[in-house]
């Protein structure tokens, strides 16, 4: 049985996923099951989610922010995209003149209350405040765990009800700014003991055992093992794999009736994808 190792290095952390790869199983697959757009949407929302955490995870730490920005009116959601655009415009001019680059990564959250957006950013507090100017600013520091999959997997759940209707201007769940590094997984074919013994972390590594899952994948029912490895010191060991061939699509169920391929698993919007290798 062929057996496939995914690793992708996000800063501090390693994430691993360890598969039978579509196509590529014998006898390993659960029965025939009815693939319906709730178990398509979820598998979106999880895939959506990893992604998120990994640019979190690559790009910021504990001496940034996690501003909510909230607003003192109730605009429409085209509104808010165009004062959201401004605003990004003014944050940008503004950290250029303090010789410093503008990172951000930006969420929208609507639905059962008034829209808000969450920026997790390296701006100073003071400078976000003075810019944003339409409502509070809500802070709170990036703790020092360097795995925030809480994190992205919150924003991603509250950032499903505006994405997902059909009016919606935002396209996409998240945008970020392009001076960000796009962690790409590496992909390569391993043992198929990988797969069903305990994960043992690197050198310089510990495993989180809470992100350790076993599962049937929910789409192709082929058995799945994911973790991460946690750099014990402040310099990761590992700042890049180079085994394996990269990996530029994540999976995917691509085909479901009355489902665009946009909402298929590559929703996850990248301001500019270029290679960070």
């Amino acid at each position: 049985m062929k057996v496939v190792r995914e690793i992708c290095v996000a800063g501090k952390v390693i994430d691993v996923t360890v598969k039978v790869p579509s196509g590529r199983h014998e006898n390993n697959r659960a029965a025939k099951r009815k693939i319906t757009s709730e178990k398509v949407q979820k598998n979106n929302d999880r895939m959506a989610g990893k992604k998120l955490t990994r640019l979190i995870n690559a790009n910021f730490s504990a001496s940034d922010m996690h501003d909510t920005l909230t607003y003192q009116t109730e605009p429409s959601p085209e509104e808010a995209k165009a004062i959201l655009q401004r605003f990004i415009s003014r944050m940008r001019y503004a950290m250029k003149k303090l010789n410093k680059e503008f990172k951000w990564v930006i969420v929208t959250e609507y639905g059962g209350q008034r829209l808000h957006h969450h920026m997790i950013t390296n701006a100073p507090l003071c400078l976000v405040r003075e810019k944003w100017g339409c409502g509070h600013v809500l802070p709170r520091p990036l703790d020092d765990d360097p795995d925030y999959h809480k994190l992205g997997e919150y924003l991603i759940k509250h950032s499903t009800s505006l994405f997902r209707e059909e009016d919606s201007p935002w396209g996409t769940r998240c945008s970020h700014s392009r001076n960000l590094i796009i962690p790409i997984p590496r992909i390569e074919e391993v043992d198929e003991s990988n797969l069903w013994d305990d994960p043992c972390p690197w050198k310089g590594y510990y495993i989180d055992q809470d992100t350790v899952r076993r599962y049937e994948h929910p789409i192709t029912g082929l058995q799945h093992l994911e973790y991460s490895m946690i750099s014990i010191d402040d310099e990761p060991r590992i700042k890049k794999y180079y085994k394996g061939k990269l990996k530029r699509h994540e999976e995917s169920y691509k085909r479901f009736i009355n489902y665009s391929e946009s909402q298929l698993g590559i929703d996850f919007y990248e301001e500019d994808t270029h290679d960070q290798r």
